[in-house]
């Protein structure tokens, strides 16, 4: 793996929100109580695609609301 080959696929929180039709503001909670796993890079925050993949397809199975 390269370093900067994943720091290229995480995705933004904006991101992350558009994909899920929510706001960033919600994407923010569901990180900080652990509904989603975020990765610190410097002081900023992202999401891995596998990690809201795995987000997605358990809400799909009737785990969460957002």
């Amino acid at each position: 793996r390269r370093e900067m080959g994943e720091r290229e696929q995480l995705l933004k929180f904006e991101d992350v929100a558009e994909r899920l039709n929510i706001s960033v503001h919600t994407v923010r909670r569901m990180v900080a109580d652990g509904r989603l796993r975020g990765t610190r890079v410097g002081r900023l925050w992202r999401v891995h695609p596998d990690e809201l993949d795995r987000y997605v397809r358990e809400a799909s199975q009737g785990g969460d609301d957002d």
